[in-house]
Order: structure tokens, then sequence, then C-alpha cells
């Protein structure tokens, strides 16, 4: 029989100088008809928009993105220390002055 071993830090993902961060990429270098955003009924907030949200409602706003779109003005939202909240009513939800967008918010799913 074949016996296969996989032996560590000997993929392409270790190798010197592989790229493996996060990226932010600026919403306004690409053209409006190549964005694919899912907007909520009201028009008011998108996926990957960033966000403050008054958490738990208690008075308190966080920084962080709409990870997905409900029906009735509800949103998730992932903050930027990597906390969330789901089904978010949209009076507690403010935009951020900041228009990054973040990329895999489907790792919010996973």
């Amino acid at each position: 029989s074949i016996k296969y071993f996989t032996k560590p830090y000997r993929s392409d993902q270790h190798l010197p100088g592989a790229f493996r961060h996060h990226i932010e990429i600026r919403d306004e270098i690409f053209p409006t008809h190549w964005k694919n955003l899912k907007e909520s009924p009201s028009g008011a907030f998108a996926v990957g928009d960033k966000v403050e949200e008054n958490w738990e409602n208690k008075g308190k706003w966080y920084n962080g993105f709409i990870a997905k779109v409900h029906d009735g003005d509800m949103y998730d939202v992932k903050f930027d220390d990597g906390g969330f909240e789901l089904r978010v009513p949209a009076k507690r939800i403010r935009s951020s002055d900041s228009t990054l967008h973040r990329i895999g918010i489907d790792d919010f799913y996973a």
C-alpha cells in the first residue's frame, strides 16, 4: 500500500514572502456596475458597509461592518474586534466615516 505524509510547513503558503494578510480595498476604486451588493429593502445599508453599532442598545458605539442583510431592516454586524451581533435593527446602526470595504465576509458564516 501507499501512504502519503504531509510535511509541516511545506505548502506554498509557508514560502518566504508569501502574502497571507487581510486586505481592505476602497469601494470607490470599483465601477458601480461591478459591485454586487445586496441592499436592504430601504436601501439604508448593504453587505460590506462600514458602520457603527449601538451594541446591545447600551449607548456605546462600536466599529464594524454589515455581514448580512435580513428582511425587515435587520442586519448582522461583525465588529472590528471580532465580535458580532445578529439581527440588529437599523435604528441602532449608523454609517461610519470610513469607506473601506472588507473582503472575506463569507468567513463570518463559515
